[in-house]
């Protein structure tokens, strides 16, 4: 969704979204953006059964595919217990997302932390998605600013806002970003993001969160009280 913002944005303003690259050091301000561990890994769910060859083999089913019927909370169950075949597919969508941030091979297990980041990004900061969502909406609807999007009236002041690489947008620009962002938000929650009907009790998700109890820890996400009570 970021990423494909930030594509679209680029090509808007005629930028190459490479510019920049060759040109970070050890001082460079590094942005990782992070969605809730759980919550990701309900929607690593829901996009597997998109992938027919992979489910077929995975669950063992040839006849008969369909990936609505599939959306059962049986094969869910399935799917997070057979997470070690999961890592054979070889697909970072279906893995926990610190595979990609650390670029770990596939088949290693191992324990994110803010050293091990360190090693490839000195200066990063950990963005969730939430949080950055917020932000943005609030950035272009509050009240207090007089602005909306489709109105013809601007603020006669450029608009700043102090998060994360937002303040260094004008107003113009950042209108076109929000603007881009809800669209692919909206695509994504419609086709991809659709994790909202699965309702998973307290014990499940209490296994759960003790495989991603690391990444939980380090992007600083709030512990639910039956976290809380394991730890």
């Amino acid at each position: 969704m970021l990423l494909n913002t930030f594509y679209d944005f680029s090509h808007y303003k005629g930028y190459t979204i490479t510019d920049g690259l060759n040109d970070t050091n050890e001082d460079t301000e590094i942005f990782i953006f992070v969605r809730n561990p759980i919550e990701r890994l309900k929607t690593s769910f829901s996009w597997f059964l998109g992938y027919e060859n992979f489910c077929k083999e995975f669950y063992e089913t040839y006849d008969n595919y369909n990936p609505i019927d599939m959306f059962t909370m049986d094969n869910f169950k399935k799917f997070i217990n057979r997470q070690s075949e999961i890592y054979k597919l070889k697909d970072y969508h279906f893995l926990p997302q610190k595979y990609d941030i650390c670029n770990v091979p596939y088949s290693m297990k191992f324990t994110i932390t803010d050293n091990l980041i360190k090693t490839t990004y000195p200066n990063y900061r950990i963005i969730k998605l939430e949080e950055f969502s917020e932000e943005l909406l609030k950035s272009i609807s509050a009240d207090y600013k007089k602005l909306r999007l489709g109105m013809n009236y601007t603020e006669e002041t450029d608009l700043a806002i102090d998060y994360v690489f937002l303040n260094s947008l004008n107003l113009s620009e950042l209108k076109l970003f929000t603007s881009l962002y809800l669209y692919n938000k909206t695509i994504l929650d419609t086709h991809h993001h659709s994790n909202k009907v699965i309702d998973i009790d307290n014990n499940l998700e209490k296994r759960i969160f003790f495989m991603l109890e690391d990444e939980y820890n380090l992007y600083g996400y709030e512990f639910k009280e039956h976290f809380k009570r394991l730890i």
